[in-house]
């Protein structure tokens, strides 16, 4: 049962003071939070056509393969979401980090295709 509802983060104020000066321009973690994210999952490219990480999908999708999820960096790390006071099973964050990441994919800017 405690795995389920997760553990207290200890470090929760140091993490939230951090989170509060990423939004403050001209400090470390204000320039961390905008290189969201990051360069691993930047360069990454899906070879699946049906992923929203793939540079022209065949359809409109909203669908994140297991590859991508699994290349989806952590928000909390990136300062883009604030910090929890219990820790989630690492399930449950992995699939925040996912959706997070699939937001940023579609959004992304796309290359234009080559004619």
């Amino acid at each position: 049962m405690p795995d389920e509802l997760g553990t207290t983060n200890k470090q929760f104020a140091e993490e939230l003071r951090r989170y509060e000066r990423a939004f403050v321009p001209g400090t470390r973690e204000y320039a961390h939070r905008r290189e969201y994210p990051g360069e691993a999952a930047r360069n990454h490219r899906c070879t699946n056509d049906h992923c929203i990480n793939f540079d022209f999908p065949v359809l409109e999708t909203y669908w994140l393969c297991e590859a991508c999820s699994a290349v989806a960096p952590d928000t909390i790390h990136f300062f883009r979401n604030a910090p929890y006071k219990t820790n989630p099973p690492k399930r449950k964050r992995a699939q925040s980090n996912a959706a997070s990441f699939a937001v940023w994919c579609k959004n992304r800017p796309r290359p234009k295709p080559s004619q």
